[in-house]
């Protein structure tokens, strides 16, 4: 910022873009890990505080995302080093939410037609049919 700039903003929101800066670099920093909650206790400030002003000035907003993304990033490096590494905990995680047709949690629904189908589906779409299934009358529900 522009000091002939800054010197002419009244002293409240001189402060406030002093602690706005303060943010972004805790928030790069490793002790703060890209969490808002680290850098708000870091700085004795609200959470609130610094949403308030991402909603009010888009770009702090933007360098907050570009961070945290960032961290994001080092966070996804890091654990498909540790699956190719034969960290078999993180090579499920990592198959299960990159391939979840092929390896996410299925579930076996069976649904009374005049054939007897077999679904195989996800555990949260096995959900919503036992739903569905629930709310039909007794003679055309299957017990398995």
């Amino acid at each position: 910022m522009d000091s002939r700039v800054a010197n002419r903003m009244p002293t409240v929101e001189r402060r406030i873009e002093s602690k706005k800066k303060k943010v972004l670099e805790l928030l790069r920093s490793e002790e703060a890990y890209g969490t808002l909650t680290a850098v708000a206790n870091g700085l004795k400030i609200s959470r609130k505080s610094i949403y308030d002003w991402m909603a009010k000035d888009s770009d702090f907003a933007d360098e907050i995302n570009e961070i945290r993304e960032s961290v994001i990033d080092k966070v996804e490096a890091s654990l498909v080093k540790s699956a190719v590494s034969g960290n078999v905990v993180a090579q499920i995680f990592y198959l299960k939410n990159n391939r979840p047709l092929i390896y996410a949690e299925k579930k076996e629904v069976s649904v009374k037609t005049e054939e007897k189908k077999v679904l195989f589906v996800s555990a949260e779409d096995a959900e919503i049919l036992e739903r569905s299934i629930e709310s039909l009358p007794e003679g055309q529900r299957s017990e398995n």
